[in-house]
């Protein structure tokens, strides 16, 4: 997003250097590189939703075969295990927000780590470099100055002042 600000603000430029065709094909392969990490980011998401939700059905499976054993076996009874499979149906929930919160936790993770980065990052743009106040007095003198209208193909209209 910060690269087509970027691109809008800066029109003006790019037409004077005629460089629509380099910066558009730059904005294309950050949108290409933006759509491929979203979908690594949707695959890694789909796995882990995935693993929890096949981690928590095979407990309740196991919990329910245990369950309906100790049944078949007689040490149990059929009410106690109709018990089981709604105390079993009534902790899934909380266990599938527990791991929606761990992966919350992941990503609010990842993403003060990629800030922390970009904090630690010198700034591209060095105040030192810059002219914060102009001389009250003096002359301002331009040599050999030239312009011209369109693309660099184009003649000059002013040449060598």
């Amino acid at each position: 997003q910060g690269k087509l600000i970027e691109l809008i603000g800066g029109m003006q430029e790019i037409k004077l250097h005629n460089a629509e065709t380099q910066k558009r094909w730059e904005w294309e392969r950050t949108e290409a590189k933006l759509f491929r990490v979203g979908m690594r980011y949707l695959a890694v998401d789909q796995r882990q939703r995935l693993g929890a939700q096949l981690l928590n059905e095979l407990k309740n499976i196991l919990i329910i075969v245990f369950a309906a054993k100790a049944v078949i076996e007689g040490s149990l009874t059929i009410g106690v295990l109709l018990a089981v499979m709604y105390i079993l149906g009534q902790l899934n929930a909380p266990i599938n927000q527990l791991v929606e919160f761990i992966k919350s936790a992941q990503d609010a993770k990842i993403s003060l780590e990629r800030m922390n980065e970009i904090h630690q990052r010198e700034n591209e743009e060095n105040p030192a470099e810059k002219i914060t106040i102009l001389p009250e007095v003096g002359d301002l003198r331009l040599e050999g100055v030239s312009f011209q209208y369109g693309g660099p193909g184009s003649p000059l209209i002013l040449k060598e002042l």
